[in-house]
């Protein structure tokens, strides 16, 4: 199948307009960054692409509405939980709603599956759990496609979290490769950002 399918223009224009009610500046660049290395990632792989390419537009859906207030790493943390279950609710709703004939049931629940499961890294096994995880990791860390948005403070938490806990789950070789390249691009970013 190829990487790009009738309803992912659906998908577009539902998810993406929602994600500017997210965090400010970050969840729609994000998830456009993330479905870019997703499809990179899908390139030399044999997982369904409709189902990865979905989960990765819907992955952070749950964030919108969730912030009244300044979103530092602490607030998102605390709404990780909580931003799976309402993600993985409305891609449910969306496909069985707007795109039913493009999707089996077993695709829909998938989907459901790795959008609820992505953030919960001590439970990630299957393939495409650890590539939605990658492509997520990769599209936070290109400074490319997306301008970051934590402070310096708060980077420093998330480039440990990464470092700790998401690094060591990578599996698929050209997540491996590109890894360090963006994270040092990254990094290089917050060093000319706060440059005394």
């Amino acid at each position: 199948m190829a990487l790009t399918f009738p309803e992912e223009q659906i998908l577009r224009d539902t998810i993406l307009p929602d994600l500017e009610r997210g965090r400010p500046d970050w969840d729609r660049p994000h998830t456009e960054a993330v479905v870019h290395w997703m499809k990179t990632l899908l390139k030399d792989s044999t997982l369904d692409p409709k189902i990865l390419v979905t989960a990765a537009y819907a992955h952070d859906w749950g964030y919108i509405d969730l912030f009244q207030e300044n979103c530092d790493y602490d607030i998102i943390q605390d709404r990780k939980i909580l931003h799976m279950e309402l993600g993985a609710k409305r891609i449910v709703e969306l496909l069985r709603s707007k795109c039913r004939s493009g999707y089996t049931d077993n695709q829909i629940e998938r989907i459901r599956h790795l959008v609820y499961v992505h953030d919960r890294l001590q439970q990630l096994k299957d393939d495409d759990e650890l590539m939605l995880m990658e492509a997520d990791t990769m599209g936070a860390l290109d400074s490319d496609l997306v301008k970051p948005t934590y402070d310096k403070a708060d980077h420093e938490k998330y480039i440990v979290e990464v470092e700790g806990k998401r690094r060591p789950l990578f599996i698929h070789p050209t997540a491996i490769s590109n890894y360090p390249i963006l994270l040092q691009k990254n990094n290089d970013f917050y060093e000319n950002q706060y440059k005394n």
